[in-house]
């Protein structure tokens, strides 16, 4: 769409980047579909060939390290999985209502952690399936359900862990996450020794936890009409073979202090986030260890403050005290314009999920995630 607006007269008078017209998109509400795969920003927008080819090169050797993953022979105490979040869903989807598209309707998360490697379909994808009423998706509430999904399923008793992921820096790539993981390997009779997180160059990230998505997207089009959270976690379990879902609860959504010493981070010498491929998280080490490159050796990467080293990370407080809330504005046009095509879609089988919507709690602090950019911003040392 970008390369035809540049195409126009438009784009002559009012030149503008690709960054500002995909905001002017989300704004107007024009999204896309995906035809197949997605090309990669970078290799759209870079015109440096160097900066390109490296890039490429980056591209080629992670998905050289990902594959070589894939292939080869996990021992019993280990586990290989890949990290992800689908694509916001927005609920109710009823086919027949093409005008849904217009209202306001409840945004529904699903993280997933999926197995990669071997006999897949023998070890358990874990999926966490919660709606902005329940909780948004900052960088500790993303944290607090992968802590979840790690303790509250068999990935407790494997001894080392490695999860891909791709570099979304508000979910998967900073000190809040370093930190959760260090705490969690650290905590007492914990059964973990290393917990690795390596990473896909950014735009080149397609992995398991993507084929999932993709048979969850099926198998709603499969059912035509998905109304409410709970008819979309069934799609989520039965979408593939063997699926652990993970239901939470607000109190679910832990308050996780930021770990990272900002002398440490000051240093000229030390790592930049942006430049790691892989970051692990050892039993007995009070530091991470990281490579920026994958044929490298690993690095000791000292960022923890003192008082956490000392005392621990304290991550049990809740967020909040209550469920997230939907603002009142969005919870009343739901009841105006959606509860009642709930209640006449199918010949009214789904009427009984209108329930759902009016046990919604309302907040006056909470923003709709429809419609607003609820992640962490980057963080400033990327």
């Amino acid at each position: 769409m970008y390369k035809n607006y540049q195409q126009t007269p438009a784009y002559q008078q009012q030149k503008c980047s690709y960054e500002i017209y995909r905001k002017q998109c989300r704004y107007l509400h024009i999204s896309t579909a995906k035809l197949g795969h997605e090309e990669c920003e970078a290799c759209i927008l870079l015109t440096d060939q160097e900066q390109l080819a490296e890039h490429k090169r980056l591209a080629e050797r992670a998905r050289e390290e990902y594959q070589k993953d894939k292939e080869r022979q996990l021992r019993e105490d280990e586990a290989l999985y890949t990290l992800d979040m689908q694509k916001i869903v927005c609920l109710p989807r009823l086919l027949q209502y093409k005008q849904l598209v217009f209202c306001k309707r409840l945004t529904v998360f699903h993280h997933t952690l999926a197995p990669v490697g071997g006999t897949t379909n023998t070890k358990p994808t874990i999926s966490a399936v919660w709606d902005e009423c329940t909780a948004g998706r900052t960088a500790t509430e993303i944290i607090s359900m992968l802590l979840k999904m790690l303790r509250d399923s068999p990935l407790r008793a494997k001894k080392h862990i490695e999860i891909w992921a791709d570099n979304c820096s508000s979910q998967n790539k900073n000190y809040f996450i370093m930190g959760a993981l260090w705490s969690l390997v650290n905590q007492p009779n914990n059964g973990h020794e290393t917990l690795t997180l390596k990473y896909f160059e950014p735009g080149h990230t397609f992995m398991a936890a993507d084929a999932v998505h993709a048979a969850v997207e099926r198998k709603m089009v499969a059912t035509k009409n998905v109304i409410d959270t709970d008819h979309f976690s069934e799609c989520v379990l039965t979408a593939t073979r063997n699926t652990r879902l993970i239901r939470p609860a607000f109190s679910d959504f832990k308050n996780i202090p930021y770990p990272a010493s900002q002398r440490k981070l000051g240093r000229d010498a030390r790592p930049r986030l942006k430049e790691l491929v892989v970051i692990q998280l050892r039993q007995g080490s009070n530091s991470a260890w990281v490579k920026k490159d994958f044929d490298g050796e690993f690095e000791r990467f000292d960022f923890l403050l003192k008082k956490v080293k000392r005392d621990g990370l304290p991550i049990n407080d809740l967020l909040r005290e209550e469920r997230r809330g939907i603002p009142q504005e969005k919870y009343d046009a739901i009841i105006k314009d959606l509860v009642p095509l709930i209640e006449q879609v199918d010949g009214g089988n789904h009427a009984w999920r209108a329930g759902f919507y009016h046990d919604l709690v309302c907040s006056d602090t909470s923003v709709d995630l429809a419609q607003a950019d609820d992640e962490d911003p980057a963080e400033d040392d990327q």
